[in-house]
C-alpha cells in the first residue's frame, strides 16, 4: 500500500526533448508542462542560494546565459551539445517551480559542466573556468543535507495564516474603548481634525492646532487697555535735548 501511494505521488518521467537552435540559441523550457507540475522543497530552496553563489563566481561568466553559436563563431556547438544548459535557465526553473525534486536541478547543474568539458579543448580558458566552477559547486554542496527532502507550503498561504493568527491574538489581548455617550463621540469626531492632521508632501507633517479662546469677552476686566504695551519699552522716551543735557 505504501509503495502504491508513494508511486502515485511521483510525477510522470522527466522528458527533455531535443530543440533546434533559433538564431544560434537554444532556450530550454522554464515553465512546467501541465502534465508534470513542479514543487517547492527545502532542498530546492537551498539550491537557489547555491546558484547565487555560483553566479557571483568570476569563473561563471561563460555559463550564465545560453550559448550563442552565431555571435561566438562556433557553428558546430549545437551539433556536438544536444542538450544545452546554463545558469539563467536553472534560475528561471527554480523560480517557476519547474522541478519536482532536487535531483532534477542537480542534473541540470551537472549538464553545464559536462557540456563544457565535452566541447572545449582541454587546457583552454573556458575548459579551465568550467572545471574551477564545478569544484566550487561541489564544495558548496557539501554543506547541504540531501538525505531528507520535503515539500514546502506556498508562501501566500503562510502569510495568510500568520496574518490571521496575529489578528486573533490582537483581538484577544486588546479591545478598543467605546464611547460612553453622544458627547464623547462628537468630541472624537471634532478633535480628530486637529489631533491628526494630514501629512504634508515630502514626508513632513504640520501640527498647528487651532486652540480655542477659553476666556470669554465678558470676563476680561474693563480697565485693561485694548492693546498691550511692550514692557521693555519706556512709556516716556527721552527727548533728544534731555539726552544731550545728560551727556
Amino acid at each position: 500500500m505504501n509503495e502504491l501511494q508513494s508511486n502515485s505521488n511521483q510525477p510522470p518521467p522527466r522528458n527533455e526533448p531535443y530543440l533546434q537552435p533559433v538564431n544560434g540559441i537554444v532556450q530550454p523550457p522554464v515553465i512546467p508542462p501541465p502534465n508534470r507540475p513542479g514543487r517547492r522543497t527545502n532542498i530546492l530552496e537551498e539550491l537557489k542560494s547555491v546558484l547565487n553563489c555560483l553566479w557571483r563566481n568570476r569563473f561563471s561568466y561563460h555559463f550564465r546565459h545560453p550559448v550563442d553559436s552565431v555571435s561566438l563563431g562556433v557553428p558546430d556547438y549545437h551539433a556536438v551539445v544536444k542538450h544545452p544548459m546554463d545558469l539563467s535557465t536553472i534560475r528561471k526553473r527554480l523560480h517557476n517551480k519547474y522541478y519536482w525534486q532536487a535531483s532534477e536541478a542537480l542534473e541540470d547543474f551537472k549538464l553545464i559542466f559536462d557540456n563544457c568539458l565535452l566541447y572545449n579543448l582541454e587546457g583552454s580558458p573556458v575548459y579551465q573556468a568550467g572545471k574551477l566552477l564545478m569544484e566550487a559547486f561541489y564544495m558548496r554542496m557539501e554543506s547541504i543535507d540531501l538525505s531528507t527532502e520535503v515539500e514546502l507550503k506556498p508562501k501566500s498561504e503562510k502569510r495568510k495564516r500568520k496574518a490571521t493568527e496575529s489578528l486573533d491574538q490582537a483581538s484577544t489581548s486588546f479591545s478598543a474603548p467605546r464611547a460612553s455617550n453622544n458627547y464623547s463621540r462628537q468630541w472624537l469626531s471634532s478633535s480628530s481634525s486637529w489631533l491628526c492632521p494630514p501629512p504634508m508632501p515630502g514626508g513632513v507633517s504640520s501640527f498647528n492646532p487651532s486652540f480655542r479662546n477659553f476666556v470669554g469677552p465678558s470676563l476680561i476686566p474693563s480697565f485693561m487697555p485694548d492693546s498691550l504695551v511692550n514692557p521693555m519699552q519706556s512709556m516716556h522716551p527721552l527727548s533728544s535735548a534731555t539726552s544731550l543735557s545728560t551727556e
